[in-house]
């Protein structure tokens, strides 16, 4: 491959931690535009963050490919193409109600290499490298090798279309009471939290490549079990430690 993934990594991650001062900065700044539906936010910042962080990869790597939320998708079949969320949770960011993220990923060839999820409120930026761990800052990440599916604290992600939002409500419906607890995270940060064991399951409904691909890493290398599913014309991804991932896929498909 005659890459240095390691100065990549660092490379990227001082550029997210620019572009998320500049977003907190500009918190009161924002203008709010709709894409597919109102629940579809798209805020100035989110392309002027995207337009950043591509310039910068393309100032270094200048043949690689963007597969980008907002504006770039350019060379997405080239062999390297960086997979882009700048505003992860952009109704978190709007309204003030949560945490968001930037989420970026190294894909060479469609395998990712490299994943990055950095939260600018809370100063977190969680890494991976393939076959080489995640972290969270400088502490490595490595998830618990038991518990129950009774007491496990789950994290869901759904698009907030009326398909994502069937689909989800389906699916807590058969969830709820068979589980401890549920939180709503945006999807780079739900994957993440479940790579740190903030929440023991992480699911996603209808997620796109920018927004799980550097969570999947990165919870792959804390030692989760990371599963795509078809559901409900809906893709699921599903991230959990071993010991939880068949009780939990049986009831994703009893949920049906």
């Amino acid at each position: 491959m005659n890459r240095d993934l390691q100065r990549e990594l660092a490379f990227i991650v001082e550029k997210v931690q620019q572009v998320g001062q500049t977003q907190l900065s500009r918190r009161q700044d924002i203008t709010v535009e709709y894409k597919a539906h109102r629940n579809d936010l798209l805020t100035n910042i989110d392309v002027s963050s995207e337009r950043e962080l591509v310039s910068a990869i393309r100032g270094r790597w200048p043949h690689d490919g963007f597969l980008a939320e907002e504006e770039h998708t350019s060379g997405s079949d080239a062999e390297w193409c960086w997979v882009i969320d700048p505003i992860d949770g952009t109704r978190n960011y709007v309204s003030g109600s949560g945490p968001w993220s930037i989420s970026i990923a190294l894909e060479h060839r469609g395998i990712a290499l490299l994943g990055v999820v950095h939260d600018p409120l809370h100063a977190e930026t969680f890494t991976a490298l393939r076959g080489s761990g995640a972290q969270l800052n400088a502490t490595s990440l490595r998830v618990a090798t038991s518990g129950a599916l009774g007491s496990a604290l789950l994290g869901a992600t759904f698009e907030t279309s009326e398909a994502g939002r069937s689909t989800a409500s389906r699916l807590l419906s058969a969830f709820l009471p068979r589980v401890g607890d549920v939180r709503r995270l945006p999807a780079a940060l739900n994957l993440s939290y479940a790579a740190a064991g903030r929440v023991d399951i992480g699911f996603v409904v209808g997620g796109r490549a920018w927004d799980v691909r550097a969570g999947e890493l990165i919870a792959a290398e804390a030692g989760l079990e990371v599963r795509t599913r078809e559901h409900e014309g809906s893709t699921l991804t599903l991230v959990s430690p071993p010991v939880l991932s068949e009780g939990f896929l049986h009831m994703v498909e009893s949920s049906s």
